[in-house]
């Protein structure tokens, strides 16, 4: 499965590679800013207003208010293996501990000059953010602290990571792309 989403219709649709066909709509009342799977039944949908929603595929009537930010979220992601959700806002990045109540484990605020707009595990201890200006940070997450800086050239931030990955593809410089060797 795939799942796509437009604030113009404030859709998230969940469609099936294979056929090409879609299996789910979900219409939210709010646009929404977000869209990630959850498990295999059910996905997490946050709205322009910080509320994120927990939709089943299947049985609607499981589907419930998940957590209620104080701003929109921009991006979230899953670490599994730790029952953690990260998300990202105007203000800050947070950890959100998953069996604590959704309590907040860390919070990084955004720097004056940098905006925390996507994050991703790069494996289950290191959580690599980027922000608006280019900046890519590396942080484990255990020890609550920073561990390396790539500083790209401007503010490309929408290519991505594979866990565990040597090479990192982001950012440009003179119609090129910038490539890290995390190593």
């Amino acid at each position: 499965y795939f799942l796509t989403f437009s604030s113009d219709d404030k859709k998230v649709k969940i469609w099936s590679f294979s056929s090409q066909d879609t299996l789910v709509n979900f219409h939210i009342q709010n646009s929404p800013s977000f869209a990630i799977f959850f498990n295999e039944n059910s996905v997490l949908i946050g709205d322009e207003n910080g509320t994120i929603f927990h939709k089943d595929l299947f049985y609607h009537e499981k589907d419930s208010i998940f957590y209620k930010n104080p701003s929109k979220v921009d991006d979230a992601c899953l670490n599994k293996s730790k029952n953690k959700l990260v998300i990202t806002d105007e203000n800050s990045l947070k950890i959100i501990n998953l069996n604590k109540d959704k309590k907040i484990d860390f919070e990084i605020e955004n720097a004056y000059s940098s905006r925390f707009v996507k994050s991703m595990y790069y494996s289950p201890e290191i959580l690599m953010t980027w922000s608006e200006n280019g900046i890519v940070n590396f942080w484990n997450t255990k020890e609550q602290k920073m561990i390396r800086q790539l500083r790209s050239k401007n503010n490309f931030y929408e290519l991505s990571i594979n866990n565990y990955s040597k090479i990192l593809l982001t950012g440009y410089y003179n119609e090129k792309a910038l490539l890290f060797d995390i190593n």
